[in-house]
């Protein structure tokens, strides 16, 4: 038996201009991407807009984002995701057995499952940037490198610093390593000797990391309302 699965992707999920050739076949896309504007507005305490990045091809990429307003990538690419699943259901008449999330990606993939509403979705996105604007961690980021376990395991015993971390297996042959720029650096820098393949990615913060965890906190009690 054939089974369909959809899967949401953390970061990396954003392209500028998106639904640049889809949005006037579709109606549908400016309204939802309107909604997360409206509702983005009251948590954020500003008025963020999404979707412009989402339909001009010439818009910002996620590296000058992930700089200069990761709050509004993270809405651009919750925001991407949901459309998507919305145009797939709706349009396409695709019913998933089963939706997956990858990261960040499991808030979108919870409010598509209709675990809570499209609003609480939002507010969740937007909750958690906050969160991350009061307890910054110290400057970081995230670094995939073309590692077994095993030999990432190697890696980040050899630079020894307590929060460099492997934070997501993606296959057999690649890792996501976490941590302070000065640990990424120093995974880096090995990983070149060793002839590994090692690549920044365009994120505003160590995800997956113990670094997080006062703003986890602030998360938790921030969406102690949605059930």
């Amino acid at each position: 038996m054939t089974r369909t699965v959809v899967l949401f992707p953390g970061q990396g999920g954003y392209a500028p201009g998106i639904f640049a050739n889809l949005h006037r076949e579709h109606p549908s896309i400016a309204a939802t991407l309107g909604r997360v504007e409206q509702v983005a507005e009251v948590p954020s305490q500003r008025v963020i807009r999404i979707t412009d990045l989402l339909l001009d091809p010439d818009a910002p990429g996620p590296r000058e984002l992930a700089t200069t307003d990761p709050g509004r990538l993270h809405l651009a690419i919750f925001g991407t995701e949901i459309v998507i699943f919305q145009l797939l259901t709706q349009e396409y008449g695709i019913q998933p057995d089963l939706v997956m999330g990858h990261s960040f990606g499991e808030i979108a993939a919870l409010t598509a499952a209709g675990a809570y509403p499209l609003d609480d979705g939002i507010r969740m996105v937007c909750l958690r940037d906050r969160a991350l604007q009061e307890a910054p961690p110290p400057p970081g980021g995230m670094l995939a490198v073309s590692a077994g376990s095993r030999r990432a395991d190697a890696l980040i015993a050899a630079v020894d610093d307590w929060n460099t971390v492997i934070a997501t297996y993606n296959s057999p042959e690649q890792v996501v390593v976490s941590g302070s720029t000065r640990g990424l650096e120093a995974v880096a820098t090995v990983a070149a000797a060793l002839g590994l393949r090692a690549t920044r990615l365009d994120v505003s913060y160590p995800f997956h990391n113990r670094l997080l965890a006062q703003a986890a906190q602030i998360f938790r009690r921030g969406i102690g309302d949605i059930r």
